[in-house]
């Protein structure tokens, strides 16, 4: 019986071991919003626009079947700028952009785009190796878009921002 007991307990550890793809849950969110750039008339003025974004973590977690206190790692996986109005506009008048998350101990660079292509009106920003798990495990989330322009414009903007960050969980911490 000890025998029997001894051997189903190896089974266990053996398939708690060969199960490592069990360990870590990986999973994709998109966050989207719409963000308003006020008119620039001056060349080369940085704009700085505040975006809080809604964490919804809670809910997240909960749709992917986890927890926060199985949340390992939260990282920015991609984050693309597009000009929705006014219609036809390209990035011509933006030389470049960086986003950060604000911290209560400074800003955190995520991701940037510099010496922008004149032509685009969609952009896929360069994403920083960033641990945004701090930031995301709170309601909301705030991020700060800096651009500096390459001309002037009279015009407000509305960007469409998409940010996906790519979450991993330790399914096996619950055991």
């Amino acid at each position: 019986m000890k025998i029997k007991a001894i051997l189903a307990s190896l089974l266990v550890v053996a398939a708690l071991m060969g199960c490592n793809k069990l360990k870590h849950i990986p999973f994709d969110y998109s966050y989207h919003k719409y963000i308003n750039v006020p008119a620039a008339p001056v060349p080369g003025t940085t704009v700085t626009i505040p975006v809080t974004v809604a964490t919804n973590i809670d809910s997240i977690l909960e749709a992917n079947h986890t927890n926060g206190n199985l949340l390992e790692s939260a990282k920015l996986k991609s984050l693309n700028l597009s000009i929705s109005d006014p219609a036809g506009t390209s990035f011509g008048v933006i030389r470049d952009i960086d986003v950060y998350v604000v911290t209560g101990s400074g800003d955190v660079a995520i991701a940037q785009k510099h010496n922008i292509d004149p032509t685009l009106n969609t952009l896929d920003m360069d994403v920083n190796d960033v641990e945004l798990k701090p930031y995301l495990t709170a309601q909301n989330m705030t991020l700060k878009v800096k651009g500096t322009t390459t001309s002037g414009y009279t015009q407000d903007m509305t960007l469409y921002f998409n940010m996906t960050v790519h979450f991993e969980a330790n399914l096996l911490a619950a055991l």
